[in-house]
């Protein structure tokens, strides 16, 4: 399979992710580019981290399908758009707005995948949220603004999966966590480890910010997990945690 970007030929690799839909079963095709001429750099392929998020939202929904209802979702750092994708496929209709995001050069790959997922599930009749696709550079108050003016409403969801691979971006991801969440939405992060300590400064800060908790391997798919990867759940600070608060 071959796609065209700058009139140049660059070589990508089909992904495929069967999902049972309240509609029936469905593909989630994606683009994927892992030797990186695509130039979406980590957003070229799919993480294990997004695999195990995207199973887990399938399974909670099977079990809570109301979260579906009237969901606002974005998806912060979307790389092929797995995460973003799937929850569109399992809200259809019923869920108001999708909106996948990532830096400038990911959105290449990534809106790609998402006009190409809004054909195949149109074609196969089955209705789907407002799908889309925007520029996220975390840290970007540009950024966050131009997403905040598409709907004046906050998220009510927001999807993060794998974004914690390099430390010196942390400050720029809570900053954007902290401008385009609201009071009442609720944060869902997967990240497998891999710098322990950097990583628990991140979830300090976070627990400044936000209330989290982790998600539990018997709520998570029973294949799709790992002892290396973490999933949880969090909610906006009505205020700054006080100093020997609990950060959960």
């Amino acid at each position: 399979m071959t796609v065209t970007v700058c009139d140049s030929t660059v070589s990508t690799v089909p992904y495929e992710y069967d999902i049972q839909t309240s509609r029936g079963p469905t593909t989630v095709v994606l683009k994927t580019d892992p030797t990186g001429k695509f130039g979406a750099g980590q957003g070229a392929t799919v993480w294990d981290s997004a695999l195990c998020l995207a199973k887990y939202i399938e399974k909670r929904a099977k079990r809570e399908p109301h979260i579906l209802h009237g969901a606002r979702v974005i998806e912060i750092g979307s790389g092929t758009g797995l995460v973003g994708l799937v929850f569109a496929a399992l809200g259809g209709g019923s869920s108001e707005s999708v909106t996948l995001t990532d830096t400038p050069n990911a959105l290449r790959l990534l809106r790609r995948n998402v006009d190409h997922m809004a054909k195949v599930l149109k074609d196969q009749g089955l209705a789907l949220p407002a799908l889309s696709s925007a520029a996220l550079t975390w840290g970007s108050e540009n950024d966050a603004t131009a997403l905040r003016s598409s709907d004046p409403q906050p998220p009510t969801h927001v999807l993060v999966s794998d974004c914690l691979y390099v430390p010196s971006l942390y400050s720029a991801l809570l900053g954007t966590l902290d401008a385009v969440c609201g009071p009442e939405t609720t944060v869902w992060i997967a990240y497998e480890k891999r710098d322990f300590p950097a990583e628990m400064e991140f979830w300090k800060s976070f627990g400044e910010r936000f209330r989290f908790s982790n998600i539990p391997e018997a709520e998570q798919d029973e294949m799709y997990r790992s002892e290396d990867i973490f999933l949880f759940e969090a909610r906006r600070r009505s205020s700054p945690k006080h100093n020997g608060e609990n950060s959960r």
